[in-house]
């Protein structure tokens, strides 16, 4: 006994619309052919340069502001709770990190943030090597 889909009541299997379908899953169900089993999207962008903030971040997370960070987190989970008993919090932990961190970075000191600035360059300067590597790799 065969059953009958919505998909049979509407259109024949010789309608234009029943061909769209049918590609349609031919071309959003396949493998890729490419052995690993999965379809690579190629990188065509750049690396991006980070932000003063997110260097400031990569220099101090660890050792100045994980702590502190955590403690902050499950305060602010347990005050927004309190205040709202049953509703979800409207930011996630990485969330309530970055504007954290961007706050602190705010208040350094003109000596901490040269020394981020410093930082950065340095990660410009390493940044642009490996994108000529890269492209003098594709190039020969």
């Amino acid at each position: 006994m065969r059953y009958v889909n919505a998909l049979d009541v509407k259109c024949t299997q010789n309608s234009h619309e029943w061909q769209r379908i049918k590609m349609w899953f031919h071309n959003h169900t396949r493998g890729s052919t490419s052995g690993s089993g999965t379809r690579g999207v190629l990188k065509i962008t750049q690396p991006r340069l980070r932000q003063e903030w997110q260097v400031y971040q990569m220099m101090a997370y660890e050792s100045k502001w994980k702590t502190i960070i955590d403690s902050e987190w499950e305060a602010y989970k347990k005050k927004w709770d309190e205040e709202n008993p049953g509703v979800k919090v409207p930011q996630g932990r990485f969330a309530f990190m970055n504007s954290f961190l961007k706050n602190k970075y705010a208040e350094e000191t003109e000596e901490v943030k040269a020394d981020v600035r410093k930082r950065r360059a340095a990660m410009k300067v390493e940044l642009n090597a490996e994108t000529d590597e890269r492209n003098n790799a594709y190039q020969t």
